[in-house]
């Protein structure tokens, strides 16, 4: 019966040294699934923050673009200001000539 208790508290010995066992291979196999799942998620994170910088170049010199098309706009407005301002006065000039020539035209 000693003998029996002997071998049952080895197998018993051994039975907890493999649940040991087994408990560490799928924790480390848990481990090597998080840090699979942790390099897959940085990976992600690159490849957005590249897209990202992409967006960032284009929106820069898409506002770049826009800068230079607003300042050509600025002076067109600004030669077609003064353009208006010269036909008026030339308008003007027209009416005062036309003015001149009915008072001469009526003084002669």
């Amino acid at each position: 019966s000693s003998g029996e208790t002997s071998l049952q508290s080895k197998f018993k010995e051994m039975n907890e040294v493999t649940l040991k066992a087994i408990g560490a291979m799928k924790l480390q196999k848990m481990e090597k699934a998080k840090e699979q799942k942790d390099k897959e998620y940085v990976s992600k994170l690159e490849q957005e923050n590249l897209n990202l910088k992409t967006n960032l170049e284009m929106i820069s010199y898409d506002l770049a673009e826009f800068d230079e098309l607003s300042l050509e706009a600025q002076m067109l407005r600004e030669a077609q200001f003064r353009t208006e301002k010269r036909l008026q006065a030339d308008a003007e000039e027209i009416e005062n000539l036309r003015a001149e020539k009915n008072n001469l035209e009526r003084d002669m």
